[in-house]
């Protein structure tokens, strides 16, 4: 359910889940309103449930949001976001997301730690949409492949910590539900080697690749189509499109590569019960790409960053099916293979994950739902608190 999925920094993608949250949980809200107010019988009726909107909108409003973390990597943790809800301006459109400015942060038990602040906002009855943060990190990694390096029986414990700022601007196509627009993140990364395993048989060759400070100035093009009726829980529609990433020495940055990113999401309520979701992920990088910015395979029971190449693929499944009133039990799949070349397709281990989990629906709250997921992937198992999809 992140826009920008690619990892530019785990600060960045941790940020950008946690003020979506806010932002979708505040729309559905909203949404939640407008329908009340629709649904009243009087017109007396109407106008007092308007004057209280009115006035809680004036007030403004706080929302808390955690994020609970447990990833195989960087450990177990959580992640705070407070949001708060600026005036809702007027909008003939129901699905406007409001404007948002959250303070973020959060760490782990590998002593993984973030903070910074972000920003969402939507112009002119939402033909423009801006999203804006900034913030510093401290990120204790494992990594498993550096280039043609196999460290999967002895991955190598890597310190990355630095700031960065992250800029997008999205124009609605007419009164369409496309989205297309410009993205600019910069941002410098130190990383460094854990510990001094001086038995490492690979420590000397391995440790400049480590042991470096690196600068990122990327320029990008989003094109996205969003049809979802929900931005957190959808139950129908898409959520499809494209990136295209230009990092480059004349932008100020230390290394040249370009990576491009084709995304889909479908939601497909199949009865009154039981509802799927279909995922594709398709990932490719070229040039002197940092390790630590390589696609990564993310799948559910795989530790972050497990599997990365210069290339990803992925498909993934899942279905959602209702046993008792707002209960519901959940069972995914997928597959997906990180590569350096087409032509080592073959020779890439297709790497396979499976699971289940439950749901509850927050209906009457929210419109979210909340719930577990355990998953299993080759000699992994990992276990997720989510919120939303899960996907």
């Amino acid at each position: 359910m992140t826009n920008n999925r690619r990892f530019i920094t785990i600060f960045f993608q941790i940020t950008s889940i946690c003020l979506l949250i806010v932002v979708g949980s505040s729309t559905t809200i909203h949404a939640q309103k407008i329908d009340k107010i629709q649904g009243q019988t009087t017109h007396l009726a109407k106008e007092k449930q308007h004057k209280k909107d009115s006035l809680k909108s004036k007030m403004g409003k706080i929302v808390p949001v955690p994020n609970v973390i447990s990833d195989l990597n960087l450990g177990y943790g959580a992640v705070l976001a407070l949001g708060y809800l600026h005036d809702k301006k007027h909008t003939t459109r129901k699905d406007t997301p409001p404007t948002v400015t959250a303070i973020i942060g959060g760490g782990t038990s590998n002593g993984t730690w973030l903070a910074g602040i972000a920003h969402s906002e939507s112009f002119k009855n939402d033909q423009y949409r801006y999203l804006g943060a900034v913030g510093y990190g401290s990120f204790n990694l494992d990594f498993y492949q550096i280039g043609k390096i196999n460290l999967t029986k002895r991955p190598i414990s890597v310190n990355m910590k630095g700031w960065g700022t992250v800029q997008r601007f999205l124009f609605r196509i007419a009164n369409s539900n496309f989205f297309i627009g410009p993205q600019y993140v910069f941002g410098q990364i130190e990383t460094t080697l854990n510990g001094s395993d001086n038995k490492h048989p690979l420590i000397d060759k391995i440790r400049d690749m480590f042991d470096q400070h690196t600068t990122f100035s990327t320029l990008s093009l989003f094109a996205q189509i969003d049809s979802r009726d929900n931005t957190i829980s959808p139950i129908k529609g898409v959520y499809s499109g494209f990136e295209i990433d230009y990092n480059a020495s004349w932008l100020g940055a230390s290394n040249n590569y370009e990576s491009y990113d084709i995304y889909g999401y479908g939601y497909v309520p199949i009865n009154k019960w039981l509802y799927s979701i279909f995922h594709f992920d398709f990932q490719f990088s070229e040039g002197d790409i940092p390790f630590y910015r390589e696609p990564y395979l993310n799948l559910r029971g795989v530790p972050v960053m497990r599997y990365q190449g210069k290339k990803t693929m992925l498909l993934e499944a899942q279905f959602r099916g209702y046993f008792y009133k707002n209960w519901a039990l959940v069972a995914f799949g997928g597959a997906g293979k990180a590569f350096n070349a087409f032509s080592e397709w073959g020779d890439n281990k297709l790497i396979v994950n499976y699971g289940t989990g439950f749901r509850f629906d927050f209906k009457k709250v929210y419109g979210i739902r909340v719930g577990a997921d355990f998953a299993w992937a080759e000699d992994d198992f990992g276990w997720y608190i989510s919120i939303g999809t899960g996907l």
